[in-house]
């Protein structure tokens, strides 16, 4: 498998993973947390249904992400060399074009996959949306007892900051004298960085494959209900709790 392969996958694998947290599944029934943190309970088959129309619309990102991964590479690569040839006019030295060059290269790829994951995220959240109207009709289940199921994976997010403390370092490193203390310090800073990220990696995947719902009860069940109860709070706005007996 090559790494575009390898990336691919693992962009997927995660992406997959976020829209199966939409969902949990718990002793009494499969719930959807919605945009407005909001729970409510649905079947097997609608869930199934919603996730399918967002992994087609996951794939087609992965996909994309090939070409803009080339035009990243090209944006990361143009800055420091831009600078390089530049380095005369501004004043720079070797070092100093390239070190900076590729700090505000990464800050141009940085720029351009925020743009790109905006409208992908948009997507996703205009299917959410146009799905959640489908719900109107329905009861919240309490928020208390929703938020007990509502799902995160915090290695991931640590894991992306990790890598661009990396990549900062290893941009760094042309900004400083090869034998000075400082380009000690930031090469023992990637050494430790770098398997840390792995290692975030690792239990990022790890909680994203606990987290799927693979164990949900496939669509052909009938579905567990919950019953609904009125909110002692006042006010024509009403929540429902979950119901000490269920019907099938």
């Amino acid at each position: 498998m090559n790494s575009q392969v390898l990336k691919s996958q693992m962009l997927r694998d995660a992406e997959y993973a976020k829209v199966d947290r939409w969902f949990a599944q718990t002793p009494r029934g499969l719930i959807y947390h919605a945009l407005d943190k909001r729970a409510f309970a649905v079947s097997p088959a609608e869930a199934e249904r919603l996730t399918a129309q967002a992994r087609t619309r996951i794939d087609a990102m992965v996909l994309a992400e090939i070409i803009n991964g080339y035009i990243g590479a090209g944006i990361f690569m143009s800055v420091p060399f831009f600078l390089w040839l530049l380095r005369g006019l501004v004043g720079m030295t070797f070092n100093e074009a390239i070190g900076i060059g590729l700090v505000l290269g990464f800050a141009g790829v940085r720029i351009f996959a925020m743009m790109v994951a905006r409208d992908y995220k948009a997507d996703l959240k205009t299917l959410r949306i146009a799905h959640e109207k489908l719900m109107v009709g329905r009861i919240p289940i309490a928020a208390e007892q929703a938020a007990q199921w509502r799902q995160s994976n915090p290695w991931r997010t640590a894991m992306e900051i990790v890598v661009m403390a990396c990549i900062g370092a290893v941009a760094m490193m042309f900004t400083v004298d090869m034998e000075s203390a400082g380009m000690r310090w930031l090469v023992f800073g990637v050494m430790i960085l770098f398997p840390i990220a792995w290692g975030l990696h690792f239990a990022a995947a790890k909680v994203d494959a606990a987290q799927n719902r693979s164990r949900m009860p496939p669509v052909d069940e009938a579905p567990v209900v919950f019953e609904s109860r009125p909110s002692t709070m006042p006010g024509p706005m009403q929540t429902a709790g979950f119901g000490k007996n269920l019907r099938t």
